[in-house]
């Protein structure tokens, strides 16, 4: 049973002259650009001036849920995944890499503020958005990151890399519920700070909008994202398993640039959904499967309901969660290579998400 107690919303401060905001998410799957919808969608209705900076899969989904605002493309990170579980220490070998886009990012950044003076900067974990002059947000569940067993000894140094991050900027602001909330050790062990931390709430893209029950639904629908060559994997096996099985499944596969539908007997295969249809299969849906990512729990929050998580391999955050929501909340999580070999997979997995009805109206605003 969900236990989180009553907090109090978080709010930017923006005095009467600050009209320009500037959201900059990481294109990391589509988490980061998603939990800044509503965010955008309130500042917007605030009257303040709104724009946004990123790239990829995350500049298409926020393009189409935003096609009356300016986009800007940013240099891409171009990070290449593993296939097994080694994903960190891949990531750490393209850490020059990653260095020399944080470099270019800035240098973007410093350019765009000298010509559009914005009064607000918020970054969703792009680490070379800030800048000295002008306000500006680190947004991120992750003050602590978490590494695999086979390179904890290197967590104090990324944890102490990450935090000399942070203290670029002029706040973190964490989406997640102050006390007792989503996240777990991720973002609230605190020893060691030395930037002010400020919780915003639970943050999801469905806050807002209304999503009756379609006429059609499927039996089972999956809703998976994230980076290559993982998405494709765990696709793949979802086809595997339902394709010659009677009940109807629809897999949406996180492509924002694609329109694609594909039929694979009993298995649609969706590229992707605008936020409002999506919304009304995941609440509605007898049976939900989805990634642990955090963006994903925060929308499931929203939906006061619960899905089968699958954690993406190697991916050390979601293993976790994955973990931590199904010791604390019951959630079913299957790990990947065992999905296959799985008995069964049925709708009492997936039942409302208990004690989420007397938080809700906590988490209506944001800003």
């Amino acid at each position: 049973m969900l236990n989180v107690s009553k907090r109090k919303d978080f709010k930017l401060k923006y005095p009467n002259q600050h009209k320009k905001i500037l959201v900059a998410p990481l294109n990391w799957g589509l988490g980061h650009a998603t939990r800044m919808m509503p965010l955008i969608r309130e500042s917007i209705h605030k009257g303040y001036e709104v724009e946004i900076a990123t790239d990829g899969q995350a500049y298409n989904v926020l393009k189409e849920a935003f096609p009356e605002l300016t986009i800007h493309t940013l240099p891409a990170y171009h990070i290449k995944y593993s296939k097994n579980k080694y994903l960190m220490l891949r990531l750490i070998f393209q850490a020059p890499q990653m260095v020399q886009t944080m470099r270019k990012e800035h240098k973007w950044l410093k350019a765009y503020v000298q010509e559009n003076t914005p009064d607000v900067i918020i970054s969703d974990d792009r680490f070379g958005m800030f800048h000295r002059e002008v306000k500006s947000y680190y947004v991120t569940h992750q003050i602590n990151v978490l590494m695999p067993s086979y390179l904890k000894f290197l967590q104090p140094l990324v944890r102490f890399l990450h935090r000399k991050i942070i203290q670029s900027y002029t706040a973190c602001l964490i989406p997640d519920l102050e006390n007792n909330g989503l996240s777990g050790q991720l973002a609230h062990a605190k020893s060691g700070f030395r930037f002010p931390v400020k919780y915003m709430g639970v943050l999801s893209r469905f806050q807002g909008i209304d999503c009756p029950k379609p006429d059609v639904l499927p039996d089972v629908l999956a809703v998976i994202s994230g980076p290559e060559p993982q998405r494709s994997i765990l696709e793949h096996m979802l086809i595997e398993l339902y394709q010659d099985k009677e009940t109807e499944a629809w897999i949406v596969s996180g492509k924002p640039e694609s329109d694609d539908v594909q039929e694979f007997n009993n298995v649609r295969l969706i590229s992707h959904l605008p936020s409002e249809q999506l919304c009304a299969l995941m609440k509605y849906t007898p049976i939900l499967i989805s990634r642990s990512g955090y963006s994903t729990l925060m929308d499931l929050f929203e939906l006061k309901r619960k899905a089968i998580l699958i954690p993406t391999p190697g991916q050390t955050e979601q293993l976790y969660l994955g973990e931590l929501f199904a010791e604390q909340y019951s959630f079913t999580t299957i790990m990947q290579h065992e999905i296959l070999s799985v008995n069964q997979i049925d709708v009492s997995q997936c039942g409302v998400w208990e004690a989420v009805e007397e938080q809700a109206a906590d988490i209506v605003h944001l800003l």
